[in-house]
């Protein structure tokens, strides 16, 4: 019965029906891919993690070690299940040169490049297929990473330059690495095989090392850090835990997830707002046989279930069709994973889960559906059959008469009928506002972590450039000469910081080591959540995740263990930062007596000055030990993949606002000309151009939508960053809040504007249909 009532309804108004089918499968499947995303994702990595093994605990250390050391401590530690060393050679992205489709050198790469060979059962280095990769000499395995940035393909020519040396590889394989697949770890491994690795580690002038630990309770790992450095082991670079490794490795694919998740919230809105105005105007041009159901004594429960029964079947099938898609589509959403993470098919657990919440939205659409049809309680027989007072048939009528009083077509007439039917018009208002914002929001976000400015969020002030002298041994030499060949350049100015290795006893007494940048200017302009820079030699600011792991806020006094004994700092302030894991701190003091890690130069420049130049002619005097980068590229290459993601999403997001854009209106517009047709045909009766018959139509919607959009880029570019903040928060980065930094171009004119053409447009495509109503039909109505 109910399919028979879709079919003739379907007949009937066939453009509202299928409008609602597009809206719930798009919703629908939006949804779905939220869902499977985020289930796929979780599933890859576990699945790589089960083959590859990663440590639950890493310390690099660059210079020599002695390993009976570590071994000591390691087999005296309770928990450690296995450990391993695995050595490293470091090789400059300027010393490895590629020929194939184009040829260049990796020089412009700011990750740490490192040549490793295969390990034997753990930290193993996986193909596309999650195989274990075994080199013969000759052969390099690439990391998976650097596609995103270089144009590398298999057999092509990699030819790395050591010291005077040179060598000649194939590439090989795409190597799958589970514990540097993120552009935010700031290293990546090439895979040699046992005997090129040889040859190389044989004549390194400087030798890097990864120590690694595995324990029967991943959560060890903080503890396990603790012990270990206050062992004074080698730890002559960055540490890093589990969760820590988990995080980069998921937090692309979890960023697309979730602006995937807005979108879908977006289009489930919309669809509930079209099922609302869809059913109101049905519920309109059938109040007739509405009233003569009533009349006959069907009850209220009756009537609703023919509407309902019908929208159930329209529902189901909408949301069977998004989800089917979805999963048809489900390749092309996780090809990103499956580049990183290696090859799998779609797993039953993301099939289900999705399928759950595709289920969940068809409840959501259901109890709206019951909650529009309690208005058909309200009509009684009499308004339905003798007055003909429904639910917005008087105001019709009014408008009619006043319409016909003012025959010609202006600006006045427009907004007289957008005041008149403002219900019907905030429809479009609204859908305008939410469709500019979601649309904006991701185009946002890219500028932001585009910008340079967003470097305060990365625990570093805005400058033109900065140069970081990496860890190791000699570091202090390398900063100073740096700083002499700095001094000699005109119309530049520059300070440094340098960054030392602090205990700290956290709320509950037990021991932390800080990663301190320590200095006079240590701290300016970053963005604080709470306080101020630390001025004072007894100040100290906290990054948002330090400052969770200490129970220490702003105001706070905190005990650090120094050379010179028990020290009390005041918190100063707390800030934010995505950069090592979101555990560092800023003081004034220089904490001379503590070795320094790690030193880092901040430039600026003159206008006029040939930036460009200027830095190449840094990395060519600085050689081998240190960074130099323009703060753009510094962002960039950190945050590049995470970035490129929400750039693909944005442009995803403003297709699928465009396509909504152009349904609602023509719905909108098929459903206001249906319901005006005589009020149309009568105006052309009267003689009235055609022109102005349309301009009277379109005025309102235009009205309409120029302030949805208004609204809604007023609101993305004022309040979008909040929305922005929570998102960040939720990815447990580091950030709390944001602020957007804008493209005026992109994010104040072309996309707004490019929205409102699409529904100016979308609306007199519809207003066509105008020139087809005839006035006969209507004369005797």
């Amino acid at each position: 019965m109910h399919l028979k009532i879709l079919k003739n309804d379907w007949k009937k108004n066939p453009g509202s029906n299928l409008s609602m089918l597009f809206f719930m499968a798009l919703s629908g499947a939006v949804t779905a891919v939220s869902v499977l995303m985020l289930v796929q994702l979780l599933s890859s990595i576990s699945s790589l993690y089960e083959k590859a093994q990663p440590p639950h605990f890493l310390q690099l250390h660059k210079g020599e070690i002695v390993q009976k050391e570590i071994d000591a401590f390691n087999e005296d530690y309770p928990g450690i299940t296995y450990w391993q060393t695995v050595p490293m050679i470091n090789i400059e992205g300027t010393d490895i040169f590629t020929e194939g489709e184009k040829n260049f050198t990796l020089e412009d790469c700011r990750l740490d490049i490192g040549f490793v060979r295969q390990n034997e059962s753990h930290d193993l280095l996986l193909d596309e297929n999650r195989n274990r990769i075994r080199l013969t000499d000759g052969e390099i395995g690439i990391p998976v990473i650097l596609l995103d940035q270089y144009p590398i393909r298999l057999g092509d020519k990699i030819t790395v330059r050591f010291g005077e040396k040179e060598k000649e590889f194939t590439a090989a394989e795409f190597v799958r690495d589970a514990q540097m697949n993120s552009t935010m770890c700031s290293s990546t491994r090439f895979l040699v095989s046992d005997g090129d690795f040889e040859e190389f580690f044989r004549n390194a002038p400087e030798r890097e090392y990864i120590i690694e630990a595995w324990f029967e309770d991943t959560a060890a790992s903080t503890a396990y850090q603790t012990a270990y450095e206050q062992a004074l082991l080698p730890r002559n670079g960055q540490a890093v835990t589990y969760s820590m490794i988990f995080l980069l490795s998921a937090i692309t694919d979890i960023t697309t997830a979730m602006v995937f998740l807005l979108i879908g919230i977006l289009l489930i809105f919309i669809a509930l707002l079209c099922m609302k105005y869809t059913m109101t105007a049905a519920f309109e041009e059938e109040l007739t046989e509405i009233g003569t159901m009533k009349a006959m004594g069907i009850p209220f429960t009756a009537i609703r279930g023919l509407y309902l029964g019908k929208m159930r079947i329209l529902m189901a099938a909408g949301i069977f069709i998004g989800y089917v898609t979805a999963v048809s589509g489900a390749g092309f959403f996780t090809s990103h994973m499956s580049r990183t993470f290696g090859n799998q098919p779609v797993s039953g657990g993301a099939l289900f889960f999705s399928g759950a919440a595709c289920v969940l939205v068809y409840f959501l659409f259901k109890q709206y559906c019951k909650r529009i049809l309690k208005k058909l309680r309200a009509v009684t027989v009499l308004d339905a059959l003798v007055t003909q007072k429904g639910f917005k048939k008087e105001r019709r009528v009014q408008d009619k008469l006043h319409c016909a009083k003012r025959l010609p077509v202006n600006l006045s007439v427009g907004l007289q009928a957008l005041r008149q039917n403002l219900p019907e018009y905030a429809v479009v208002f609204l859908i305008m506002s939410i469709t500019v914002f979601f649309v904006l929001l991701p185009q946002n976000l890219v500028s932001t972590m585009s910008a340079k400015e967003f470097v305060t969020y990365m625990g570093s002030s805005v400058h033109d450039a900065m140069i970081e002298v990496e860890q190791g041994e000699g570091v202090k030499e390398r900063w100073n000469r740096m700083t002499g060949i700095l001094q000699r350049e005109e119309g530049i100015s520059f300070w440094s910081t340098r960054r030392v290795r602090i205990k700290a006893l956290d709320s509950e007494g037990g021991i932390l080591n800080l990663h301190v940048d320590a200095g006079n200017g240590s701290g300016d302009g970053l963005a604080y959540l709470e306080g101020e820079v630390p001025k004072e030699q007894d100040e100290i600011a906290l990054s948002l995740l330090l400052s969770e792991q200490l129970g220490a806020k702003n105001g706070d006094t905190l005990v650090l263990l120094t050379e010179n004994g028990r020290e009390t700092f005041a918190v100063c302030g707390v800030y934010q930062d995505v950069t090592s894991g979101g555990m560092t701190a800023k003081a004034a003091c220089d904490f001379v007596k503590e070795e320094t890690e790690q030193y880092t130069i901040y430039i600026d420049m003159e206008q006029g000055i040939d930036k460009e130049a200027l830095v190449s002619k840094w990395r060519e005097q600085a050689g081998r030990g240190y960074s130099v980068e323009f703060m753009e590229t510094f962002v960039e290459q950190t945050l590049g993949g995470v970035t490129n993601q929400i750039r693909n999403v944005s442009f995803m997001a403003l297709s699928i606002g465009i396509l909504l854009i152009i349904a609602i209106i023509l719905l909108f517009m098929k459903l206001r000309l249906a319901g005006e047709a005589s009020q149309i045909a009568y105006k052309k009766a009267l003689g009235i151009p055609l022109w102005d018959v349309r301009l009277q139509e379109l005025y309102p919607v235009y009205f309409a939508a120029f302030g949805g959009t208004v609204v809604g880029m007023a609101a993305a570019n004022t309040f979008g960053d909040s929305l922005a903040g929570l998102f960040l928060s939720f990815l447990g980065l580091g950030i709390k809040s944001i602020h957007f930094t804008l493209n005026p171009q992109t994010a104040w004119l072309i996309t707004p504007l490019l929205l409102f053409l699409t529904s100016a447009a979308a609306g007199g495509l519809a207003a066509g249909r105008i020139s087809k109503l005839e006035a006969v039909e209507y004369m005797n109505e």
